[in-house]
């Protein structure tokens, strides 16, 4: 999330909603005190990059954005320090995207 907001910043997007499925990511936004003490000095520099924006930050279910989980999946497969960029929507989320913009609904199902 701090990369997310330094680099919206870096790209000069100051009108910014950010969508998260944790809430006590969410809750940091409010309360410093949950904060790693190793995270501290990062955070408190993303909030005041956050405090010159239009900034506002909400919670979402997994199943609510397919897209993101997508994309957090394809992250978690990157090496350690490796970027990504897309100017267009990546083939491995192109179904998932369509699905999300003509409102289909996205189920998740456990089997045992």
């Amino acid at each position: 999330m701090m990369f997310a907001i330094e680099f919206a910043a870096s790209k000069n997007y100051f009108n910014i909603w950010l969508e998260c499925d944790s809430q006590l990511a969410i809750q940091a936004f409010s309360s410093f005190d949950i904060v790693p003490w190793c995270l501290k000095n990062k955070w408190w520099n993303c909030m005041a990059i956050v405090n010159r924006m239009n900034f506002f930050v909400s919670h979402i279910y997994g199943e609510g954005n397919v897209c993101a989980d997508g994309m957090t999946n394809f992250g978690l497969s990157l090496l350690s320090l490796e970027l990504a960029w897309f100017s267009n929507v990546p083939t491995f989320l192109r179904g998932e995207y369509i699905r999300n913009k003509l409102g289909m609904p996205c189920f998740r199902f456990i089997t045992f």
